[in-house]
Formats: structure tokens, C-alpha cells, sequence
């Protein structure tokens, strides 16, 4: 997530690698695809790198401030996820709650599904409904 508000902010800079990426003329979808849980024993964890307020701020920054011109995809482990592994036997059911967070501070226009679903065409055809409605409704910046 760091990299995602790292992509939309500085690197979306005049001569960064994402020049241009980010337009005031669009819907900006962020669309998140990790079982990653809460590993407290991790350095590399990208559940506890920053915060979701910060991901989310980051994201609205680049917005110009305009919230509801982004839509915020998750398919994370949630409660219900069954087939994430560790170290240990069995699965973890864990909720990555972090990413949880950041998905619902964007209230309709943000949206999550379960990991383990047996498969994400529900999902996206959800997502996609989401998006149109936020593309119907997108008025660019002044």
C-alpha cells in the first residue's frame, strides 16, 4: 500500500516514473489483490507498513481532494477466508482488518471480497457496476 500512495503522489510528479498517471479528468480504481495478514514478527509486512489513513489520504491528495472520484477494489482476507496459510498448521482465518479499513473509508465506492472465493467473477462484475456509477457521476475539478 505504501507503493500505491507512493505511485499516485511522488512518483506521479513531473519526470517521475508515473508522470501523467493520475489525471484530473478520470476515476482513479485501486484495485488491491493480497491474502498478506496481520505478522506482527515481520519486517516485511504489507499490512503494517504505514497506516490506513495515510494509504487513504494519499490516494484523496491525488485526487485533488475529491474522494468520490475514487474507487477502492479489495479482494483481501477477510474474516470468512479459509485458505490462508503460515508457518503453523491449517489455515489462518484472519482478517487483514488494515486493509478492511482503508476499503470501507471509501464507503460505496469502495469494495472487497474474500480471497479464497472460488472465483472472482462475482467480484469484478460488482466492481465494474461501481465504477460505471462512479464514472456516471464523475464531474472533473474546475
Amino acid at each position: 500500500m505504501s507503493a500505491v500512495a507512493e505511485a499516485v503522489t511522488t512518483q506521479n510528479q513531473p519526470g517521475a516514473c508515473n508522470e501523467g498517471f493520475v489525471r484530473a479528468d478520470s476515476v482513479l480504481v485501486v484495485t488491491v489483490i493480497t491474502d498478506d495478514y496481520p505478522n506482527i514478527y515481520s519486517t516485511d509486512d504489507a499490512s503494517t507498513v504505514g497506516s490506513p489513513q495515510q494509504w487513504h489520504d494519499a490516494m484523496v491528495q491525488a485526487k485533488s481532494g475529491f474522494k468520490n472520484h475514487i474507487v477502492m477494489l479489495g479482494i483481501i482476507n477477510t474474516a470468512d477466508a479459509d485458505c490462508v496459510s503460515g508457518a503453523g498448521p491449517g489455515p489462518i482465518v484472519h482478517p487483514t482488518e488494515r486493509f478492511v479499513e482503508l476499503v470501507q473509508m471509501f464507503d460505496t465506492r469502495g469494495f472487497m471480497g474474500n480471497i479464497c472465493g472460488p472465483d472472482y467473477n462475482t467480484f469484478f462484475e460488482e466492481a465494474a457496476s461501481i465504477i460505471d456509477t462512479a464514472c456516471d457521476e464523475f464531474v472533473p475539478p474546475e
